[in-house]
């Protein structure tokens, strides 16, 4: 489904506009009818949601976009010129995305995304141009990017939505997850680990265990926790099968523990599943046990899309915009300054042992004539 709007297409050129666009098989509805010219136009695919009758899968399962020119902004930093003060009014955009779930997608290009056509002190520049996703979206194409083109003869940027999968995937780094602690056997296992004999200076053997450690925890976790959600599922049907055989046979002992011990296995792992991705979701004023998962990961999803580096300017001025390119510039860019700090400190350390050397030997032996 779509809508356009300001089209000031004539009702008479819609139906080859629908076989210019092969859409043949949508629906339409418009303003056309009423006026002279159609200047919003609604269009959805029957055979996946009919907006009429409302049958069809539901919107929130389902990815679905919004873009184009919302006439507001989302922050004070999105206007340039005009009225500095930022009106409560202007935080009805913001709230109304907060409610809705939604989310802008990351974007480059042109951030001011339209012009006023005045110059001087009269000029404003505002980015009222929005490409907005919802939380399905968001889990079917995580990379996806926005680019607002310069203006032309419009006094709005065009934009353009890629949903290209990045190819590139870097090597997961190792994090620590604190419900691996909450578990009775972690304590166990840790010094059981940290108790293997390694030869060699003190420090190389504490790596080496941290190294022994970190390797237990990696494959304890692929075995036991990984896949956390998947886990959860499974465990709810099997507790949900044993409550049936419970139901056809109330007082066998057999089918009472099994219901009991698939109930604690499927508990289990659903503490787990939310106190991992409360930790992943960095969200720390909501207090465990109210199954907030879906929120936790809903916010997790935003804060990927949120903070995610789309494109980098290396030392020659080139963008980069490849995730391993992204890679090369940053690691470059620290290497430098870290040598730079590596530089100035080995000076700094050489000036300072001079200047203790001098002032031992004026001690030693009186200033140098």
């Amino acid at each position: 489904m779509y809508s356009l709007v300001e089209t000031k297409m004539h009702e008479t050129n819609m139906k080859k506009w629908q076989h210019d666009m092969a859409m043949n098989k949508w629906q339409f509805f418009s303003n056309g009818s009423t006026t002279d010219t159609a200047r919003i136009i609604v269009g959805w695919d029957k055979g996946v949601f009919d907006v009429v009758t409302g049958n069809g899968a539901s919107y929130k399962d389902n990815p679905w976009v919004l873009m184009g020119d919302f006439n507001a902004t989302m922050n004070p930093t999105d206007s340039k010129g005009g009225d500095p003060n930022w009106s409560r009014h202007k935080q009805a955009f913001g709230d109304c995305m907060h409610q809705a779930e939604l989310h802008t997608v990351p974007y480059r290009g042109i951030k001011y995304t339209w012009h006023n056509g005045q110059q001087g002190e009269d000029t404003i520049l505002k980015k009222l141009d929005w490409v907005i996703g919802n939380t399905a979206m968001a889990n079917v194409w995580p990379n996806a990017t926005a680019h607002f083109f310069p203006r032309s003869v419009s006094d709005h940027s065009s934009k353009m939505l890629q949903l290209r999968q990045d190819q590139f995937k870097p090597k997961p780094s190792f994090k620590f997850l604190n419900f691996w602690a909450e578990r009775e056997d972690f304590i166990p296992q840790i010094a059981r680990v940290w108790q293997v004999h390694i030869h060699g200076s003190p420090m190389f053997r504490f790596t080496s265990k941290l190294q022994l450690i970190k390797a237990h925890l990696k494959n304890w976790h692929k075995v036991n926790r990984s896949n956390i959600s998947i886990r959860v599922a499974k465990a709810k049907a099997d507790w949900d099968e044993a409550q049936l055989r419970l139901d056809a046979d109330p007082i066998a002992e057999e089918t009472i523990l099994l219901e009991r011990n698939k109930a604690k296995i499927y508990l289990r792992l659903s503490k787990d599943e939310e106190a991992f991705f409360k930790q992943r979701s960095r969200i720390q004023w909501l207090t465990l046990g109210d199954r907030n998962t879906t929120f936790f990961h809903r916010s997790l999803l935003h804060r990927k899309m949120r903070n995610r580096i789309t494109c980098l300017e290396d030392g020659e001025g080139n963008i980069i915009h490849d995730q391993e390119g992204l890679g090369k510039v940053a690691v470059g860019y620290y290497r430098h300054l870290m040598n730079e700090e590596t530089e100035q400190a080995c000076w700094g350390s050489s000036a300072r042992s001079n200047h203790s050397n001098q002032t031992a030997a004026n001690e030693l032996y009186g200033p140098h004539p």
